[in-house]
């Protein structure tokens, strides 16, 4: 085979290794979403798979065709070496200024490869059903303890948990929890058109209001009459 016909295939599958990691990180971010973000929109604790796996296994997956296109840009550059020298003395006439550049291009490559094993995460408790979203943390723990007190209204007139789901529609909340519909779009910042149709997940990331948001609607009316 020419070189010429190899390099043109090594191109192509970087190209389709560089496609793929794009369209698994989608996946990750936007599909295969962690478990808070999907309770909110299927109403219950859900895992989602994709071809019998979760997202942390298309995160390995991801995490293979990484290193499956580092070894063909490493083989890239083999192919093209000498060509990439001349092209570097070129631009960069003095040897000193070579020397200098190509260290600090090898320690800055090696300190990206080797930075996630040196880090320590932060490390912080999660309590059962709970999750911790950075500032939203200390809100969430408020709101579910105060609608979760024994002596609250609602909790003595209904004797169930307020708790919105996301396949639910703002009619059918305001019908289970006895709340006029037209407070809760008023308060959230939402027009009536999407009343009847949309469910509560759907409308989540079209108004950008979170689903606890519901529930201190609801609970706060029924705590002032």
């Amino acid at each position: 085979m020419s070189k010429a016909k190899l390099n043109f295939i090594i191109d192509i599958f970087m190209f389709v290794c560089m496609m793929l990691i794009t369209s698994i990180g989608f996946l990750i971010k936007f599909t295969l979403i962690p478990g808070r973000e999907a309770r909110e929109i299927y109403g219950r604790n859900v895992d989602l798979f994709l071809f019998g796996m979760d997202r942390h296994q298309w995160g390995t997956i991801h995490l293979y065709i990484g290193f499956i296109l580092l070894g063909l840009l490493i083989l890239h550059i083999y192919l093209h070496w000498k060509m990439i020298v001349a092209l570097y003395r070129k631009l960069m006439p003095s040897s000193k200024i070579r020397k200098i550049g190509c260290w600090i291009f090898v320690a800055v490559s090696i300190f990206l490869m080797v930075f996630p094993f040196l880090v320590n995460p932060k490390v912080v408790d999660r309590e059962p059903g709970k999750g911790y979203h950075g500032g939203s943390k200390i809100y969430e723990e408020q709101t579910q303890s105060a609608i979760k007190k024994p002596e609250d209204k609602l909790q003595s007139l209904s004797g169930i948990a307020i708790e919105a789901k996301g396949y639910m529609t703002l009619n059918e909340v305001a019908q289970k929890y006895n709340v006029p519909v037209d407070i809760i779009i008023n308060k959230i910042g939402i027009p009536k058109s999407a009343l009847n149709v949309q469910k509560l997940g759907k409308l989540r990331k079209m108004y950008n209001f979170k689903m606890q948001d519901i529930d201190r609607i609801i609970y706060e009316y029924h705590k002032s009459r």
